[in-house]
């Protein structure tokens, strides 16, 4: 006769029944990972997010992971992915390191435990990256653009303080010493100028008569011009509306585009300010017959420290300066240049939108 233990097998019921519980719990914490609920959630988060795992098969990966990995397709498929997880693999104590999906792109990757799978976040750290190289490239530009005056400078000073040196020698060393100085101190102005443009976050501007700025300008450089031999001329086309615009920088913009023209201007050549309205923008030209400049040095002009011809004066920072506060109207910069012809020369164009109507 069969006997039952009937605590024996409450017992093993109860452990029968917790085990299922506990095994549902398992599953749908596992699942919960599915959840239509948590897709949502991560989908929204700033960062890239990629749940791998243990085997680092592919559970979960947000829109912002597709987007910073650049993946439209199935991201398992990638090469991007299996570079990734190569990464990953080579040295599992590694929680940190650069991934780089493209040359423009720079993405900063953690990985962590997450229960049981490999959690992957993703930062895109591509304008920090560009920021810290332009940071870089910058204070070498500046280091050596101050290095060169300072040399002569010191130099030149050495000579003049020694004895037996004949006067016009010293008188020599002496004024080398004052144009180097001046070099330095429009170098140290210039970068002061430019740095102050950019830390501005919005420029205060008003109704500004263009015509007027223009004037002002030319103003100041018309005897500079007649002491070189050059024709400075005023052109423009009426109606010119006003502009919104701060006329102090406006007014810095038109002496930096003047000045720049005449250095690279030969007695007998002229340079030319122009005026029109174009739909809702006043277009400015600034346009010399100088010897122009070659078409490999246009797309780096405004490129701060650079400078298309070292035996002209000058720090380099001028159309810098200009492009800044170009940017800073919502304007636009083209620069055309002409050296294979007679009719050689280089012009600067640049678009400052007009004042609306209702606010004149």
């Amino acid at each position: 006769m069969l006997v039952v233990d009937f605590k024996l097998a409450l017992f093993l019921l109860l452990l029968l029944l917790f085990g299922l519980f506990w095994l549902a719990w398992v599953i749908s914490r596992r699942r919960a990972l599915d959840d239509d609920e948590h897709y949502t959630v991560w989908q929204s988060f700033p960062l890239g997010i990629i749940l791998l795992s243990s085997s680092d098969s592919l559970r979960f990966a947000n829109r912002k992971a597709y987007r910073l990995l650049q993946v439209e397709q199935e991201m398992a498929t990638t090469a991007v992915y299996t570079h990734l997880l190569q990464k990953i693999k080579q040295d599992t104590a590694v929680q940190q390191f650069p991934l780089s999906p493209s040359p423009q792109s720079t993405l900063d990757v953690w990985i962590g435990r997450f229960g049981a799978f490999n959690l992957v976040l993703l930062r895109d750290v591509s304008e920090q990256r560009q920021r810290e190289m332009e940071m870089h490239l910058y204070w070498s530009n500046v280091s050596h653009e101050l290095r060169t005056p300072l040399t002569s400078i010191l130099s030149h000073l050495e000579v003049s303080r020694s004895e037996n040196v004949p006067e016009d020698v010293q008188k020599h060393s002496l004024e080398i010493v004052h144009q180097q100085t001046q070099r330095l101190n429009h170098l140290i102005s210039g970068t002061l100028d430019l740095g102050r443009l950019k830390a501005v976050a919005q420029m205060a501007k008003l109704s500004v008569d263009i015509i007027l700025v223009a004037e002002e300008a030319i103003a100041e450089l018309i005897l500079l011009a007649e002491k070189e031999g050059i024709q400075l001329n005023f052109h423009l086309d009426p109606p010119i509306p006003p502009v919104l615009g701060n006329p102090d920088k406006l007014k810095q913009l038109f002496i930096n585009l003047l000045d720049n023209a005449i250095k690279y201007c030969q007695p007998g050549d002229s340079v030319t300010v122009s005026l029109t309205a174009v739909a809702d923008t006043v277009q400015c030209q600034i346009t010399d017959t100088g010897a122009g400049i070659s078409a490999e040095h246009l797309p780096h002009l405004t490129q701060q420290f650079y400078r298309a011809r070292r035996d002209v004066p000058g720090s380099g920072l001028g159309l810098a300066i200009v492009d800044e506060i170009v940017r800073q109207h919502n304007g636009k910069l083209f620069i055309e240049s002409n050296t294979t012809d007679d009719q050689t020369g280089t012009t600067i164009t640049f678009t400052l939108p007009i004042l609306p109507p209702t606010t004149r």
